[in-house]
């Protein structure tokens, strides 16, 4: 009986050690297929991360190409006006088409060099063949002739010209000086209004420059204390966890989004959109009481903030409240008696009679151990 007892035993422990090296095996098979995901997830992460930087500066060149444009677009339109202007301009002080200007060329309106017609050029080319070359003096005069007819006729032609100029200029404005005068006095006062501008635009500018680096500075340093802050109430309100607030840019802290990421206990990182409704509530708590632990606020409104948390939370939030109890004074709105029970004074509405409301406060050091006031509470009979 014993030899079998002992055969079953080493029967088991045979079973045992066979079972004992499949688990083995089985959890090395596990263990790798934990380093592939692992190895897969910082793929992932690292990819994700690219894909923030790239997005980032798609949108910082787009911002940038926007602008490029609409400066463009306004350029080409003062270009336009400028265009329309000079050639109202012309039309009203030369009576000139600026179009048909253009279309028939400078050419008719610059004055030419000497003019001489093709049959003076004749005239003076045949008069000394036709001349006797044994008279010179009446070569000479005639030479002197011809080059006087020529000389006339040129000034006739720019004497006519002249006259086209001045038809085309027309009538001569007697005013025109006193026009002058005025024009002048006028511009030197808007030239004058003009540097002044200049001047308290220049002196705009650079208060808004300071204002805009004084800004930079106090948002930078209000958003690294309140970021400090807010990881610390995060793990309180959680017990544990992490959470972080991210500026979109950090080249632009002051046109920039800043969004909220949350890690709860035993869950991966996301953005507060993806958290449950107590997720919510508590990382908004966290970051409402970062806020005032920056900058203490001495007075403080929570409207059923704990509707949806349960017990376990609803305690991690009354400690966190009790801390700011010495520089902030509560108003909480609530229907949970664990909340109620860590007040100062419980404040009630009853109706008694129909359509008569009337206030019960109740303050918790008139209450003695037994349940029962040590002084009536205000609004009821002792």
């Amino acid at each position: 009986l014993i030899r079998e007892k002992l055969d079953q035993i080493a029967l088991h422990l045979e079973q045992t050690r066979n079972q004992l090296a499949a688990l083995t095996t089985q959890r090395t098979v596990c263990d790798q297929e934990v380093l592939e995901i692992q190895t897969k997830r910082d793929e992932i992460r690292q990819t994700r991360s690219l894909l923030s930087e790239r997005e980032l500066k798609l949108r910082h060149e787009r911002r940038e190409l926007k602008e490029s444009v609409h400066e463009i677009e306004l350029r080409s339109r003062e270009i336009r006006q400028q265009i329309e202007h000079l050639i109202e301009r012309i039309q009203d002080e030369y009576q000139l088409d600026l179009h048909l200007a253009v279309a028939s060329g400078e050419s008719a309106l610059a004055p030419k060099p000497t003019e001489v017609s093709s049959g003076e050029i004749h005239a003076s080319e045949e008069k000394p063949e036709d001349s006797d070359p044994k008279n010179p003096d009446e070569a000479e005069a005639g030479a002197i002739a011809v080059d006087l007819a020529a000389r006339r006729q040129e000034i006739e032609d720019r004497i006519e010209k002249l006259r086209r100029k001045l038809k085309q200029i027309g009538s001569v404005n007697t005013e025109s000086l006193q026009t002058l005068d005025e024009l002048e006095t006028r511009y030197q006062r808007l030239n004058g209004q003009l540097q002044d501008l200049v001047e308290a635009k220049t002196t705009l500018e650079e208060i808004v420059r300071k204002i805009n680096q004084e800004s930079k500075r106090l948002f930078i340093e209000s958003f690294a204390e309140i970021r400090k802050h807010f990881q610390e109430l995060f793990r309180k309100l959680f017990g544990g966890g992490d959470g972080d607030v991210v500026l979109e840019d950090p080249d632009d802290v002051l046109e920039c989004g800043i969004e909220i990421v949350a890690r709860p206990p035993g869950k991966e990182l996301r953005s507060i959109s993806l958290l449950s409704g107590g997720e919510k509530t508590l990382t908004a708590v966290a970051l409402l009481m970062s806020i005032f632990k920056s900058k203490p606020s001495p007075f403080c409104i929570l409207d059923e903030v704990d509707a949806a948390l349960d017990e376990g939370n609803i305690e991690r939030y009354m400690r966190v409240v009790q801390e700011f109890r010495e520089t902030t004074q509560f108003i909480i709105i609530s229907h949970s008696k664990r909340t109620m029970s860590v007040a100062d004074v419980l404040y009630g509405v009853t109706m008694e009679e129909s359509g008569v409301s009337k206030r019960m406060s109740v303050r918790f050091e008139d209450v003695g151990d037994d349940g029962k006031f040590t002084a009536p509470p205000d609004g009821a009979a002792a």
